[in-house]
């Protein structure tokens, strides 16, 4: 889910170009930006004057004649503070934070609550059935309130809290706050398993509340829905314990959907786990084939598999059993992952070749690729390492008038600044033929050594210790070098 959803048009815009500017730390001309923001230059130009009026002293726009326009930021700045503020301010959004968080039921008491007309609030909540009809939900207006299925109620109201308090769980407040976090912070001390980071404890957090309150207003889950879950004997003493301090009923199969979130961010499955559960069985069954046919596939090998089998599980069974974007497990915040796809083009290329020998219909079959490979990334530890060690590197060449050990620490020297990009070699003891040869570095005379290369070589001279003007040199041939790749590459295709 991405709250930019609920954002106006005019908003939506400026929250893109400021995504646009963050992206890379470049100059952007103003007809490049309104192509890419489907806007009129003047327009554009009025966006920046209102961004930059309202901006704090983290960041600003620069616009310049001849160059065009740039990000300035603060090691202060994050995105995220921006997309919270662009939030904040749309009466969308304050309109479905207000029914969760203050249970309002009449237009009146929103007008009032939010400032604005009564038109204006009946206005927005039509808008707003486009934004749940993909949770599978709907807002009527007397009362004001959402419906659709209990499960989904809760997911929605999760995924929503989560991706506005995510970072900052201290602001939201809550009678079963206390309550909750003292359960989990109990749960983990007595259990024997690492515990998480405080993100991921958050999204627990955030999730058993929202479970909490819906059971103490009297709304319950509808049936007893099959949860990937491992109940160990000190949870069901803990959850009797605290269960006491509750003035409402916790039953078995709302006590199992509360504790979601917490088994699946928290348990290693194996397959003898999942012998009294036969979906599970089968889908740890279906998981396991998957993994072996991307080894097979890539060449690769996984480090702890039943930890990314469980992962993967947990993934599949939350896309499958929630509807609407997104994946609450992995995914309540908006990422960007177009920064990584030269990359990783190989491997999500050949995840892809795997999913499409799959028949339509299967558990895999409409999955996301990129998504996928995300969760795939973040759960399979050692396949960064792997992926980056199988990457055609850049051949340079080290030749030194002092000899073999000068050649051996520039050479160091310069893998250790660019360790996934290039392999040095030595001139005076590289077996490596001539024609694999991309770039020449010398601390001797350029014109003796182009002699003895290849003469289309590039060539370039540095000091005995190179110089700051030297490693920008060697960066930026690197870089030239990278993009003539690039281009061969994309011209093949």
């Amino acid at each position: 889910m991405s709250l930019s959803k609920l954002l106006d048009t005019v908003s939506f815009r400026r929250l893109q170009l400021i995504e646009i500017l963050v992206f890379d730390d470049i100059w952007w001309t103003i007809e490049k930006l309104s192509t890419l923001l489907d806007c009129s230059s003047r327009t554009l130009i009025a966006d920046i004057q209102t961004i930059n009026s309202k901006s704090k002293d983290n960041f600003f726009i620069r616009t310049s004649k001849q160059r065009g326009v740039k990000l300035i930021i603060s090691d202060l700045f994050h995105v995220e503070d921006v997309y919270q503020e662009f939030v904040e301010n749309s009466l969308n959004f304050q309109i479905i934070k207000s029914i969760i968080e203050l249970d309002v039921t009449t237009s009146e008491e929103l007008s009032e609550l939010l400032y604005t007309s009564q038109s204006s609030i009946r206005r927005n909540l039509k808008q707003l059935n486009v934004f749940l009809a993909e949770y599978k939900l709907s807002i009527q207006s007397k009362p004001i309130k959402i419906t659709g299925s209990e499960k989904q109620i809760r997911y929605f109201y999760s995924v929503f809290l989560c991706e506005y308090y995510y970072t900052n769980v201290e602001n939201f407040q809550h009678q079963m706050k206390e309550w909750a976090f003292n359960f989990l912070e109990t749960l983990e001390k007595k259990e024997s398993i690492p515990s998480q980071s405080c993100f991921t404890n958050y999204k627990t957090l955030i999730w058993i509340i929202v479970c909490l309150d819906r059971v103490s207003k009297g709304y319950f889950i509808e049936e007893n829905y099959l949860t990937i879950k491992m109940v160990t004997i000190q949870e069901k003493q803990l959850l009797y314990k605290f269960k006491e301090q509750l003035s409402f009923e916790l039953s078995g199969k709302e006590i199992d959907f509360m504790m979601y979130v917490y088994w699946n961010n928290r348990y290693e499955f194996e397959k003898i786990d999942l012998v009294n559960n036969a979906a599970s069985s089968y889908l740890y069954q279906q998981v396991l084939f998957f993994i072996n046919q991307l080894k097979k596939e890539t060449g690769y090998s996984i480090q702890e598999e039943s930890f990314l089998i469980t992962n993967l599980m947990g993934y599949y069974f939350n896309g499958k059993f929630f509807s609407g974007p997104g994946n609450f497990l992995f995914n309540t915040r908006r990422r960007n992952t177009e920064l990584s796809e030269k990359t990783f083009s190989d491997f999500t290329n050949k995840v892809e070749n795997v999913v499409n020998r799959y028949p339509r219909g299967s558990w895999i079959y409409n999955m996301q690729i990129k998504e996928l490979v995300f969760v795939l990334m973040l759960f399979w530890k050692g396949l960064i390492t792997q992926i980056i060690s199988k990457k055609e590197k850049i051949n340079i060449m080290i030749c030194s008038y002092i000899g073999a050990q000068q050649e051996r620490l520039l050479g160091e020297m310069i893998e250790s600044r660019f360790p996934t990009v290039v392999d040095c070699s030595a001139f005076s003891s590289t077996n490596l033929l001539k024609d694999t040869i991309q770039l020449v570095l010398t601390d001797h005379k350029i014109n003796e050594t182009q002699q003895t290369m290849v003469q289309s070589k590039k060539v370039i001279g540095i000091d005995i210790v190179p110089t700051k003007r030297d490693w920008k040199r060697i960066e930026r041939a690197i870089k030239d070098i990278q993009l003539e790749q690039e281009r061969l590459g994309n011209r093949i295709v």
